[in-house]
């Protein structure tokens, strides 16, 4: 009867060892795949930044979401951050093309192309 309870003591720490290593390997999966999730949101925050910086506004909204799901909470502050710099450098774009279509149309009907002049003020 000793050795019995001796053999259950031993399997019972050959188990206990088991879910041991276990745990240790879902321990590093969880860091690794903590890591992944790392790695994609800061790039997903400087792809929206670089974006911004082309103008490639559709590419650095994508990344801005992106960046949003991969963060939640823990990047709202550099979303929003990001998010006011997108419209900022959006207006400023529009306003851009809205100039150089005014100077185009002044030119136009200065010439006395009126019909042409209209066109580029309507398209602005």
């Amino acid at each position: 009867e000793g050795e019995k309870s001796v053999l259950n003591f031993l399997e019972l720490i050959g188990l206990k060892e088991e879910e041991a290593v276990k745990q240790l390997v879902e321990r590093e999966k969880a860091k690794h795949k903590a890591q992944k999730e790392k790695e994609a949101l800061e790039e997903a925050l400087s792809g929206a930044d670089a974006a911004i910086s082309f103008k490639d506004w559709e590419s650095a909204e994508e990344a801005i979401l992106q960046a949003k799901r991969l963060g939640g909470e823990s990047v709202l502050e550099q979303v929003n951050l990001l998010e006011q710099k997108l419209q900022k450098e959006k207006t400023k774009e529009i306003k851009t093309q809205i100039s150089e279509s005014m100077v185009r149309a002044q030119k136009l009907l200065k010439n006395k192309e009126f019909r042409e002049a209209r066109k580029v003020i309507a398209q602005a």
